[in-house]
Parts: structure tokens; sequence; C-alpha cells
């Protein structure tokens, strides 16, 4: 990340929006994936140009307005965690995996989801989507709000299930709360995101 470069607010919404929609792939983006609104189409080489200084896209081609191609950098996906750090955030994530896991089961599944628990799911997707949650963890609050603090949990309780191995079966009804709690407490950008990796999961 180029510290010496401040993102505006229009900066950060592409990064955000290019992160959401990368399909961890080939370091591609494009129009194809994501959509900008016409104010930003209009001026978007120049956006292009100083994302590209900034470290955040190796390569682009703008062809026209609604037809653009980026190749991004990992500084890109990271941009939101790495300026978290400057601020020091303390960890709130006090309790053991296992407490977690227990109280989103408990207390955050609702009962139709704990029904679904026979469909096979990719966990290799469910650990990047666990993995874009993380990324943007500064911007969560500002989208749910006070509910925040259940979209966080349940994405820690679903990575511990992933990288332990334990309760397995609670995978899939964690996923179809996050994505309902998700459209419940939100409206923007990562709420979209987290809706649309959870049904291409499913």
């Amino acid at each position: 990340m180029n510290n010496e470069i401040k993102l505006s607010e229009t900066l950060e919404d592409i990064v955000l929006q290019m992160s959401l929609k990368y399909k961890g792939e080939d370091n591609i983006v494009s129009s194809r994936d994501v959509e900008l609104s016409d104010e930003v189409e209009n001026d978007l080489p120049e956006y292009l140009k100083t994302l590209q200084e900034a470290g955040f896209i190796e390569k682009y081609e703008y062809y026209f307005p609604g037809a653009w191609q980026v190749t991004i950098t990992p500084e890109l996906l990271t941009y939101f965690v790495d300026k978290d750090k400057k601020n020091k955030e303390p960890d709130t994530e006090t309790e053991s995996g296992s407490e977690i896991v227990s109280d989103v089961s408990k207390d955050l599944i609702s009962d139709n989801a704990k029904e679904e628990t026979q469909k096979n799911i990719d966990l290799k997707a469910v650990g990047r989507l666990v993995r874009q949650i993380k990324k943007y963890n500064i911007v969560l609050e500002a989208e749910f709000g006070p509910n925040v603090s259940v979209i966080r949990e349940l994405a820690q309780a679903i990575d511990y299930m992933i990288s332990t191995g334990e309760a397995q079966d609670m995978i899939l009804p964690a996923l179809l709360s996050l994505r309902d709690e998700a459209l419940k407490t939100g409206n923007g950008i990562i709420t979209n995101g987290i809706y649309h990796m959870i049904q291409d999961i499913l």
C-alpha cells in the first residue's frame, strides 16, 4: 500500500466494489463484474490512473464508459485491513471458538436454517467469504449499525468450524443465517456482496 496517497471516498468505494466482486482467480476485475454509477464512469480513466499510481492496480484497459478491465494487486484486496491496522483497533474476540459456535447455534441461527444440514458445500468458497468479511471489518459497522456484532459472530463461528473441522453440520445453517441477517440489517455494497457470495456457494 502506498502510504503517500490518501484515497478519496469515491476511490475507496471503487476499491471496495472491486474487492467484493473479485472472484479470486486471475487478478482480473472488469465492467462485467462491477457496476459503477454514471458519475464515476465519466471520470473512471482518472480514477484508474490514480489507483495504478497508488499500487492498487497493475494495469488497466479503458475502452469506453461501461467497458473496462483492470489487473488488481494484493494491496487492493487488503486496503481496508491495512488502513485498519493504522488505527490499531483492539481485538474484541475474547471468547474461544467453541464457545462462539455454541452461542451462535443457540441464539443466532434460526430454526428454519438449522433444518438445512445435509447439503454439500464448497468449504474453500466459504473460506473466501469469511476472509472477505474479515477484510472489511472496519466498514461493517457503518453498514450494519448496532447489528454488526451478529454478522461478526456468525463469520467468526463459520471460520472456526472450517479451520477446526468441528460442528461441520452447522456451517450451512450458519451461512443461511448470515445471509438472512445481512439482508435484514444492511442495504449497501457489503450486504450485496455477502448475499451473492452465499448464493453462489448454495
